[in-house]
């Protein structure tokens, strides 16, 4: 076969011909070598090499500063003549022959353009197969290669091949989920916080080590063995079981590597909110964070500690969520004094710690999941608590404020008033600006007392016999008994039918009641 004719009817000229098979069989040259074994004048060389390299059947590499050049995997003319796809497939096999020696195929991809052309190789695997890149960072995805990158993903998922990465700690948690939600595409960031100079990547029988930058360079190697090793390893980092990432960025990866993960309608479980997460991050931040789970259709129920949950009520209404029906609080009284919140979804578990040093600890193991989910439920299925001293009068009152409902008491004595009458007086302040109403059922000792003339607030006094260190309050779907010994003990009972009951039974003794 007259290799040089068929190229020509491939679209070559004569000397673009002539100069691609002596590049191809010498491997990599000078274009003063080519113009000696061509004996093509040096301006009709030069003019070749710089079509070849604009088709993308050269690249042209730059060693001490001299321009080398070297001719790309004849799997290219199969791209570029893709309707006369038969006719290339014989010149590549004869080329192949006519091959003058063996080599490991290194190759050496310099600048944007053949950075990419690199990664074009992997067109030629076949649907289904991956490319694995291990340890990208921001360095690597600058505007103008970034810009590239997206035009390849695109051929990229037509083709059906799949794309894994691991990012670098540094990688904006935005970008990862939104790498995510491409087509063929998984993202994760890498276990540990190592940065790293370089990137790794495989695919086939491919191994390649990319140095990013402005002017970034690739090297890669047709090696089975490196490029499966490289797989495993791949592999090994990906299904870690635990995993800690440090610092306030790591935070706003898990959160958004968790969204990312759910779907409309799935849920998810928070235990322990606080303030403290607040004081590490921005409040924009967790309400753009809902916005995007409540416009994506996913569910939160968390836990909050005492009243955060009336702080996080109004975020969710803020961020849309105005009737609830995506976002599910309750408050818990016992805090940790540990700025620790757990969010559990998917059979993983996210810890996440604030304070001065914020970090999160990833665990992906069911077994540890079903123990932290049933303690989740025991929390937020739970009606009874018990508080002891002034934490639980604190409690008390700061339950009545986020229920916002009136209040009412059954054998009130004024006993809060006078134990801790500057405490008492704020809460009154606060109750009275909320507008919220105090019906008193009290003993008759109360009367003529500053208690029995707080404001926004009705009294009527019980029969003699009813003295008793125990006072009832009734507010929303809560009922409290508290004994006012030392120290104060309240018994919560959250439960909207016992509410009812005790309300009902204040009807009934408000009619043997004076005023």
């Amino acid at each position: 076969m007259d290799i040089s004719k068929e190229l020509i009817n491939l679209g070559f000229n004569k000397n673009e011909a002539e100069v691609y098979l002596a590049l191809y069989k010498k491997g990599s040259a000078k274009a003063g070598e080519l113009i000696k074994l061509t004996k093509i004048h040096r301006n009709l060389v030069y003019q070749s090499l710089e079509r070849l390299v604009e088709k993308g059947f050269a690249v042209q590499v730059i060693k001490g500063k001299v321009a080398q050049f070297e001719a790309v995997d004849p799997q290219r003319l199969l791209e570029h003549f893709e309707h006369q796809k038969n006719q290339a497939q014989q010149i590549i096999e004869v080329l192949h022959k006519e091959r003058e020696h063996e080599s490991r195929d290194i190759r050496v991809y310099d600048g944007i353009q053949g950075v990419i052309q690199a990664r074009e190789q992997t067109y030629s695997l076949k649907k289904g197969d991956t490319l694995y890149v291990l340890g990208s960072s921001p360095a690597s995805s600058f505007p103008q290669l970034e810009k590239e990158w997206r035009k390849y993903h695109i051929e990229r998922e037509k083709r059906g091949i799949n794309f894994r990465i691991l990012y670098e700690h540094t990688v904006d948690p935005e970008h990862i989920a939104w790498r995510n939600s491409q087509a063929l595409t998984q993202a994760r960031i890498l276990p540990s916080a190592v940065k790293s100079p370089i990137w790794f990547e495989s695919y086939g029988d491919t191994f390649g080590i990319g140095v990013p930058g402005t002017d970034p360079i690739l090297f890669t190697v047709r090696s089975k063995e490196a490029a499966e090793g490289l797989r495993q390893y791949f592999e090994y980092l990906w299904n870690q079981e635990v995993v800690v990432d440090s610092g306030a960025q790591a935070i706003e990866r898990a959160f958004y590597e968790m969204l990312d993960e759910l779907s409309q309608g799935d849920e998810y479980f928070v235990l322990g909110v606080s303030q403290a997460a607040f004081d590490r991050l921005q409040r924009d931040y967790f309400l753009n964070f809902h916005r995007k789970r409540i416009e994506k259709g996913v569910h939160v129920n968390m836990l909050c500690y005492g009243d955060f949950s009336t702080v996080m009520q109004k975020l969710f209404n803020q961020a849309g969520d105005a009737d609830n029906s995506l976002s599910h609080v309750k408050s818990i009284i016992s805090e940790t004094g540990i700025p620790l919140q757990i969010n559990l979804f998917h059979n993983k578990i996210y810890l996440v710690l604030y304070g001065e040093n914020p970090c999160v600890m990833r665990i992906e193991r069911s077994d540890v999941f079903k123990t932290f989910k049933e303690y989740f439920d025991h929390l937020w299925n739970q009606k009874t608590q018990v508080l002891t001293g002034f934490k639980g009068i604190e409690v008390l009152c700061k339950s009545v404020l986020t229920a916002n409902e009136s209040l009412y008491l059954i054998a009130a004595n004024g006993h809060l008033s006078v134990n801790y009458p500057d405490y008492y007086k704020e809460f009154t302040k606060q109750r009275v600006k909320q507008g919220i109403q105090l019906h008193a059922l009290a003993v008759n000792r109360a009367r003529n007392t500053p208690f029995a003339r707080l404001p926004w607030s009705t009294f009527h006094y019980l029969p003699d016999g009813f003295e008793s260190p125990m006072v009832v309050w009734i507010f929303g779907n809560t009922v409290a008994n508290v004994l006012f010994n030392k120290p104060e003990t309240v018994f919560l009972i959250d439960d909207k039918n016992i509410a009812d009951y005790y309300r009902q039974y204040y009807d009934a003794l408000l009619k043997l009641s004076t005023s």
